[in-house]
C-alpha cells in the first residue's frame, strides 16, 4: 500500500479544513510499520497529531508534545486489513 510521505502528511493536515477526514493508511499498521521506518514515522506523526499533550497510548507513558489537531479512527475491512483515518478538529 502506498502512503504519504511525512512531509506531505504534515502539509495536508495543516491545510485541511475542520471536519475533513484523511485516510493515511490501509493495511495492518501494527505489523506493517515494524519493517518500514517511513511508515512508522508516519504513524507516530498521526498519533501525535491526534492526541493531546500528556495523553498516554500503548506502552508509552505520554505523547510527546501532543498536538490535539484531530482524532484517529480505524475501520476493519477484512482479515488484517484496516483503514486508518485522521479527522481534523
Amino acid at each position: 500500500m502506498r502512503f504519504p510521505t511525512l512531509k506531505d502528511a504534515r502539509t495536508r493536515v495543516r491545510r485541511m479544513p475542520t471536519g475533513v477526514s484523511f485516510r493515511y493508511y490501509r493495511g495492518y499498521l501494527l505489523l506493517d510499520r515494524r519493517d518500514n521506518p517511513a511508515l512508522a514515522a508516519l504513524a507516530n506523526f498521526f498519533l501525535q497529531a491526534g492526541t493531546e499533550e500528556g495523553w498516554g497510548y500503548g506502552e508509552q507513558v505520554a505523547s510527546p508534545n501532543g498536538l490535539g489537531l484531530g482524532f484517529l479512527t480505524q475501520r476493519k475491512l477484512g482479515d488484517r486489513d484496516y483503514e486508518y483515518l485522521f479527522t481534523k478538529l
